[in-house]
């Protein structure tokens, strides 16, 4: 099982295994479920909206083509 949490600057993914242990308990609130493995990758943060600025302006300065250009833009509206 994979979880996702955009909200957070570390531990955004975290991957647990799919064994999960559930132990005996006296009442609800002792119950919990224990997952065996869990694996957190490292991912380094880096700010979206700077990101896709900077390779705009990388784009105009060598006139290299867009990852999302005007012409893909075009293509969404009309449909596929």
């Amino acid at each position: 099982m994979a979880v996702y949490k955009d909200v957070p600057l570390t531990e955004k993914i975290r991957i647990y295994d799919t064994d999960m242990e559930s132990p005996i308990a006296d009442n609800f609130g002792e119950f919990q479920h224990s997952y065996r493995q869990m694996v957190v990758p490292y991912i380094p943060w880096q700010e979206p909206l700077r990101l896709q600025c900077e390779h705009f302006l990388q784009s105009v300065r060598t006139g290299a083509t867009p990852l999302t250009d005007a012409a893909q833009g075009v293509r969404r509206r009309r449909g596929p």
